[in-house]
């Protein structure tokens, strides 16, 4: 029989207890998380972790199919094609990931080198060059500095009608240029 103060008996009173209370729905609903869970804009370290985190919440391994299947699914629409076009084609997890931030890194690169208009090779050459070059960081923002969104909206919320949306940038834009 057991001690007064045996380890055994408070090891199995928390495992009974545990699995009469338990959440059974929480692989149900880490399931209905993940089929929703998407990619927003160029954010792909933030969709890996939530995409993580509610992987092993729903209890899935990291190779398994539907796991890749629901990967892919969320990936935005042009990052996933790219992907498909390149050669060759990820099979793998790790392969996909590693895949969809260099198309990431890639389309930020593209986003900085300015107009579409210019000679393809020359444009070519400079993505080139500027893939070999290292990240630089980004320039920290002045706390102190005025927040010309604040000034103009008040508290600086962001109106939902896409019409004022236009106006704030406008307004936005000529104040900067008034302020310089």
């Amino acid at each position: 029989m057991y001690a007064d103060n045996d380890e055994q008996i408070w090891n199995e009173w928390v495992t009974n207890f545990k699995q009469a209370f338990a959440n059974t729905a929480t692989a149900d609903q880490a399931y209905a998380d993940l089929a929703k869970l998407e990619m927003r804009g160029d954010e792909i370290d933030e969709y890996l972790a939530a995409f993580e985190h509610l992987r092993l919440k729903a209890g899935w391994e990291r190779g398994a199919h539907r796991t890749l299947e629901i990967f892919k699914k969320g990936l935005r629409r042009r990052v996933h094609w790219t992907i498909l076009q390149r050669d060759p084609i990820p099979v793998t997890m790790d392969e996909w990931i590693a895949a969809a931030r260099r198309e990431i890194q890639r389309r930020l690169v593209l986003a900085s080198l300015g107009p579409r208009n210019e000679h393809p090779m020359a444009r070519r050459d400079r993505l080139k060059e500027a893939l070999r070059r290292p990240p630089q960081r980004q320039p920290q923002r002045d706390p102190d500095a005025m927040d010309v969104d604040a000034a103009i909206l008040g508290d600086g919320s962001r109106c939902g009608n896409p019409w004022r949306r236009q106006s704030q940038r406008n307004t936005r834009t000529f104040w900067r240029d008034q302020l310089r």
